[in-house]
């Protein structure tokens, strides 16, 4: 199956976490919550939507999330890095 062919333009973020946060539960969350698509949990996790991805990648060094993201266009990259800091937020308040 082929996929679509796009312009990628790429926006990243990072969410700064506590040293006390299991960031590893936090990526099964995430990885739990969008299920329904196509998921690569090499190094972090990646999410393929039918024109868009998003990485999300733990740091080993700091407590952080990198989120990477790659759409037709830079709004909608950023849209969805902005979509996935709030997830993880959400799942932040939830513990």
């Amino acid at each position: 199956m082929y996929k679509k062919l796009y312009t990628a333009l790429t926006a990243k973020q990072k969410v700064e976490l506590s040293r006390a946060m299991d960031i590893d539960t936090l990526l099964k969350e995430v990885k739990k919550r969008y299920e329904q698509y196509v998921i690569t949990d090499i190094d972090g996790i990646k999410i393929d939507f039918p024109d868009k991805w998003v990485h999300l990648r733990k740091s080993n060094t700091e407590p952080i999330v990198r989120i990477i993201a790659e759409a037709s266009t830079m709004q909608e990259a950023q849209d969805l890095c902005a979509t996935f800091m709030e997830t993880i937020d959400f799942h932040i308040c939830e513990n």
